[in-house]
Protein backbone atom coordinates (compact mmCIF):
# COMPACT_ATOMS: atom_id res chain seq x y z
CA UNK A 1 0.00 0.00 0.00
CA UNK A 2 2.88 2.13 0.67
CA UNK A 3 4.17 1.48 -2.62
CA UNK A 4 0.91 2.61 -4.30
CA UNK A 5 1.07 5.86 -2.30
CA UNK A 6 4.48 6.97 -3.58
CA UNK A 7 3.64 6.43 -6.99
CA UNK A 8 0.50 7.74 -6.80
CA UNK A 9 1.95 11.43 -4.92
CA UNK A 10 5.01 11.43 -7.77
CA UNK A 11 2.01 11.28 -10.75
CA UNK A 12 0.19 14.13 -9.12
CA UNK A 13 3.53 15.72 -8.43
CA UNK A 14 4.01 15.07 -12.25
CA UNK A 15 0.87 16.32 -13.22
CA UNK A 16 1.53 19.54 -10.91
CA UNK A 17 4.63 20.29 -12.91
CA UNK A 18 3.34 19.97 -16.28
CA UNK A 19 0.33 22.07 -15.41
CA UNK A 20 2.90 24.91 -14.29
CA UNK A 21 4.97 24.45 -17.48
CA UNK A 22 1.19 24.07 -19.15
CA UNK A 23 0.53 27.61 -17.94
CA UNK A 24 4.11 28.92 -18.52
CA UNK A 25 4.10 28.40 -21.89
CA UNK A 26 0.68 29.95 -22.42
CA UNK A 27 1.83 33.23 -20.91
CA UNK A 28 5.13 33.07 -22.80
CA UNK A 29 2.96 33.05 -26.35
CA UNK A 30 0.70 35.72 -25.47
CA UNK A 31 3.50 37.89 -24.58
CA UNK A 32 4.91 39.44 -27.65
CA UNK A 33 8.58 38.76 -28.40
CA UNK A 34 10.92 41.11 -27.33
CA UNK A 35 12.21 42.85 -30.20
CA UNK A 36 16.01 42.35 -31.25
CA UNK A 37 16.32 46.16 -32.14
CA UNK A 38 15.96 47.04 -28.17
CA UNK A 39 18.14 44.35 -27.02
CA UNK A 40 21.05 45.48 -29.62
CA UNK A 41 23.37 48.20 -29.01
CA UNK A 42 22.40 50.75 -30.72
CA UNK A 43 25.24 53.15 -32.36
CA UNK A 44 25.92 56.51 -30.87
CA UNK A 45 26.40 58.24 -34.43
CA UNK A 46 23.61 57.28 -37.16
CA UNK A 47 23.45 58.77 -40.40
CA UNK A 48 19.60 58.75 -41.76
CA UNK A 49 20.09 55.47 -44.26
CA UNK A 50 21.00 53.71 -40.65
CA UNK A 51 17.74 55.27 -39.39
CA UNK A 52 15.33 53.94 -41.33
CA UNK A 53 16.89 50.48 -41.89
CA UNK A 54 16.37 50.48 -38.01
CA UNK A 55 12.70 51.43 -38.02
CA UNK A 56 11.70 48.86 -40.99
CA UNK A 57 13.79 46.11 -39.25
CA UNK A 58 11.22 47.08 -36.29
CA UNK A 59 8.20 47.49 -37.95
CA UNK A 60 8.45 44.53 -40.12
CA UNK A 61 9.56 42.05 -36.64
CA UNK A 62 6.45 43.81 -35.20
CA UNK A 63 4.08 42.97 -38.07
CA UNK A 64 5.89 39.33 -38.27
CA UNK A 65 5.16 38.83 -34.43
CA UNK A 66 1.28 39.12 -35.30
CA UNK A 67 1.67 35.13 -36.95
CA UNK A 68 3.66 33.27 -34.56
CA UNK A 69 0.43 32.91 -32.62
CA UNK A 70 -1.46 31.47 -35.39
CA UNK A 71 0.93 29.15 -36.52
CA UNK A 72 4.80 27.29 -35.47
CA UNK A 73 5.60 25.60 -38.27
CA UNK A 74 9.60 26.15 -38.76
CA UNK A 75 11.04 28.69 -37.60
CA UNK A 76 9.73 31.20 -40.44
CA UNK A 77 6.45 30.14 -41.03
CA UNK A 78 5.40 33.61 -43.63
CA UNK A 79 4.21 32.51 -46.60
CA UNK A 80 7.45 32.66 -49.00
CA UNK A 81 7.01 31.83 -52.60
CA UNK A 82 9.13 33.31 -55.51
CA UNK A 83 5.89 33.57 -58.06
CA UNK A 84 2.48 34.17 -57.55
CA UNK A 85 1.61 30.76 -59.81
CA UNK A 86 3.43 29.01 -56.33
CA UNK A 87 0.63 29.62 -54.48
CA UNK A 88 -2.00 26.72 -54.16
CA UNK A 89 -5.22 28.81 -54.94
CA UNK A 90 -3.24 30.03 -58.29
CA UNK A 91 -2.94 26.78 -59.34
CA UNK A 92 -6.27 25.33 -58.47
CA UNK A 93 -7.33 28.13 -60.87
CA UNK A 94 -5.19 27.23 -63.54
CA UNK A 95 -6.16 23.85 -63.81
CA UNK A 96 -9.63 24.85 -63.47
CA UNK A 97 -9.12 27.22 -67.12
CA UNK A 98 -7.40 24.22 -68.06
CA UNK A 99 -10.04 21.92 -68.10
CA UNK A 100 -12.89 24.58 -68.91
CA UNK A 101 -10.75 25.94 -72.29
CA UNK A 102 -11.70 23.71 -74.17
CA UNK A 103 -15.77 23.29 -73.86
CA UNK A 104 -15.62 27.53 -73.85
CA UNK A 105 -13.58 27.51 -76.95
CA UNK A 106 -15.93 24.86 -78.46
CA UNK A 107 -19.33 26.77 -77.10
CA UNK A 108 -18.33 29.94 -79.25
CA UNK A 109 -17.18 28.35 -82.51
CA UNK A 110 -20.67 26.78 -82.42
CA UNK A 111 -21.56 30.14 -81.89
CA UNK A 112 -20.19 31.52 -84.48
CA UNK A 113 -20.82 28.80 -86.92
CA UNK A 114 -24.95 29.28 -86.25
CA UNK A 115 -24.22 32.67 -86.56
CA UNK A 116 -22.48 32.99 -90.03
CA UNK A 117 -25.03 30.10 -91.38
CA UNK A 118 -28.01 32.16 -90.49
CA UNK A 119 -26.32 35.49 -91.99
CA UNK A 120 -25.79 32.97 -95.46
CA UNK A 121 -29.06 31.90 -95.31
CA UNK A 122 -30.93 35.43 -94.99
CA UNK A 123 -28.45 36.78 -97.78
CA UNK A 124 -29.78 34.11 -99.94
CA UNK A 125 -33.22 34.89 -98.84
CA UNK A 126 -32.63 38.36 -99.75
CA UNK A 127 -31.37 37.79 -103.29
CA UNK A 128 -34.08 35.57 -103.97
CA UNK A 129 -37.23 38.21 -102.92
CA UNK A 130 -35.13 40.91 -104.69
CA UNK A 131 -34.63 39.22 -107.89
CA UNK A 132 -38.45 38.37 -107.83
CA UNK A 133 -39.58 42.46 -106.74
CA UNK A 134 -37.10 43.21 -109.74
CA UNK A 135 -38.98 40.92 -111.83
CA UNK A 136 -42.53 42.48 -111.03
CA UNK A 137 -41.57 45.78 -111.29
CA UNK A 138 -39.91 45.09 -114.78
CA UNK A 139 -43.15 43.35 -116.05
CA UNK A 140 -45.18 46.42 -114.60
CA UNK A 141 -42.94 49.26 -116.11
CA UNK A 142 -43.25 47.35 -119.50
CA UNK A 143 -46.98 47.12 -119.55
CA UNK A 144 -48.92 49.02 -122.09
CA UNK A 145 -51.98 50.42 -119.74
CA UNK A 146 -48.60 51.83 -117.46
CA UNK A 147 -46.55 53.41 -120.32
CA UNK A 148 -49.95 55.10 -121.31
CA UNK A 149 -50.84 56.45 -118.09
CA UNK A 150 -47.37 57.81 -117.91
CA UNK A 151 -47.30 59.73 -120.92
CA UNK A 152 -50.57 61.12 -120.29
CA UNK A 153 -49.25 62.35 -116.88
CA UNK A 154 -45.88 63.67 -118.54
CA UNK A 155 -47.94 65.54 -120.99
CA UNK A 156 -49.73 66.84 -117.88
CA UNK A 157 -47.01 67.94 -116.09
CA UNK A 158 -44.84 69.34 -118.81
CA UNK A 159 -47.61 71.77 -119.15
CA UNK A 160 -47.71 73.10 -115.84
CA UNK A 161 -43.93 72.69 -115.17
CA UNK A 162 -41.93 73.78 -118.48
CA UNK A 163 -38.86 73.25 -117.02
CA UNK A 164 -39.81 69.16 -116.58
CA UNK A 165 -39.98 69.44 -120.56
CA UNK A 166 -37.17 70.98 -121.10
CA UNK A 167 -35.07 68.80 -119.22
CA UNK A 168 -36.67 66.25 -121.18
CA UNK A 169 -35.86 67.46 -124.33
CA UNK A 170 -32.01 67.91 -123.03
CA UNK A 171 -31.88 64.05 -122.13
CA UNK A 172 -33.15 62.82 -125.62
CA UNK A 173 -30.98 65.25 -127.28
CA UNK A 174 -27.75 64.13 -125.58
CA UNK A 175 -28.62 60.60 -126.20
CA UNK A 176 -29.05 61.16 -129.68
CA UNK A 177 -25.73 63.06 -129.98
CA UNK A 178 -24.03 60.90 -128.08
CA UNK A 179 -23.89 58.17 -130.83
CA UNK A 180 -22.52 61.27 -133.18
CA UNK A 181 -19.34 63.39 -132.18
CA UNK A 182 -18.88 66.35 -134.77
CA UNK A 183 -17.42 69.51 -132.56
CA UNK A 184 -15.88 69.79 -129.61
CA UNK A 185 -18.70 71.80 -128.67
CA UNK A 186 -20.76 68.35 -128.58
CA UNK A 187 -18.15 66.81 -126.63
CA UNK A 188 -17.87 69.20 -123.72
CA UNK A 189 -22.01 69.03 -123.66
CA UNK A 190 -21.70 65.17 -123.20
CA UNK A 191 -19.15 65.24 -120.92
CA UNK A 192 -21.01 68.14 -118.96
CA UNK A 193 -24.39 65.21 -119.23
CA UNK A 194 -22.00 62.53 -117.95
CA UNK A 195 -21.05 64.28 -115.31
CA UNK A 196 -24.02 65.69 -114.16
CA UNK A 197 -25.43 62.20 -114.45
CA UNK A 198 -22.70 60.47 -112.42
CA UNK A 199 -23.35 63.28 -109.34
CA UNK A 200 -27.11 62.39 -109.55
CA UNK A 201 -26.65 58.71 -109.49
CA UNK A 202 -23.94 59.41 -106.14
CA UNK A 203 -26.61 62.01 -104.67
CA UNK A 204 -29.33 59.07 -104.83
CA UNK A 205 -26.74 56.17 -103.57
CA UNK A 206 -25.92 58.48 -100.20
CA UNK A 207 -29.90 58.76 -100.15
CA UNK A 208 -29.81 54.91 -99.67
CA UNK A 209 -29.16 52.80 -96.28
CA UNK A 210 -28.26 49.76 -96.11
CA UNK A 211 -30.45 48.08 -93.52
CA UNK A 212 -28.45 46.34 -90.66
CA UNK A 213 -29.00 42.30 -90.55
CA UNK A 214 -31.47 41.03 -88.51
CA UNK A 215 -30.32 39.53 -85.09
CA UNK A 216 -31.03 36.02 -83.51
CA UNK A 217 -32.68 35.06 -80.60
CA UNK A 218 -29.74 34.94 -78.41
CA UNK A 219 -28.56 38.61 -79.32
CA UNK A 220 -32.13 40.04 -79.06
CA UNK A 221 -32.09 38.62 -75.63
CA UNK A 222 -29.12 40.91 -74.45
CA UNK A 223 -30.01 44.58 -74.20
CA UNK A 224 -28.93 47.40 -72.16
CA UNK A 225 -31.02 49.45 -70.17
CA UNK A 226 -29.82 52.96 -69.81
CA UNK A 227 -30.91 54.31 -66.86
CA UNK A 228 -28.13 57.47 -67.35
CA UNK A 229 -30.24 60.56 -66.05
CA UNK A 230 -33.00 59.07 -64.61
CA UNK A 231 -35.23 61.30 -62.13
CA UNK A 232 -36.83 59.05 -59.56
CA UNK A 233 -38.07 62.03 -57.43
CA UNK A 234 -38.18 64.99 -59.37
CA UNK A 235 -38.87 67.33 -56.36
CA UNK A 236 -36.06 65.83 -54.11
CA UNK A 237 -33.94 66.27 -57.30
CA UNK A 238 -34.99 69.65 -58.10
CA UNK A 239 -34.15 70.83 -54.32
CA UNK A 240 -31.04 69.47 -54.23
CA UNK A 241 -29.97 70.99 -57.13
CA UNK A 242 -30.88 74.58 -56.23
CA UNK A 243 -27.94 74.37 -53.29
CA UNK A 244 -25.53 72.93 -56.17
CA UNK A 245 -24.21 76.35 -57.06
CA UNK A 246 -25.32 79.18 -54.76
CA UNK A 247 -23.74 82.42 -54.67
CA UNK A 248 -23.01 84.74 -52.09
CA UNK A 249 -23.36 88.30 -51.52
CA UNK A 250 -20.10 88.76 -52.03
CA UNK A 251 -19.40 86.99 -55.35
CA UNK A 252 -22.67 88.57 -56.85
CA UNK A 253 -21.13 91.88 -55.66
CA UNK A 254 -17.56 91.09 -57.11
CA UNK A 255 -19.39 89.04 -60.90
CA UNK A 256 -21.31 92.24 -61.09
CA UNK A 257 -18.36 94.56 -60.81
CA UNK A 258 -16.60 92.39 -63.01
CA UNK A 259 -19.39 92.38 -66.11
CA UNK A 260 -19.61 96.14 -65.92
CA UNK A 261 -16.25 96.11 -66.35
CA UNK A 262 -16.12 93.85 -69.27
Amino acid sequence: IAKVDNEIDKAEKKIASLKKKQEFLEEASAKPPIEESSSEAQPKHRNLAQKIYAENRKRASAAHAVLTTLCSLGADPLPLYNQPSDAEVCREVQERHRMFKQRLLLHFRKIKTERAAKQCEITERYAQLSQEWTKRVDKLDASAKRKAKEAKNREFFEKVFPELRKQREDKERFNRVGSRIKSEADLEEIMDGLQEQAMEDKKMRSYAVIPPLMLDSRQRRLVFNNENGALIDMETEFKERLSLNVWTSGEKEIFREKFLQH
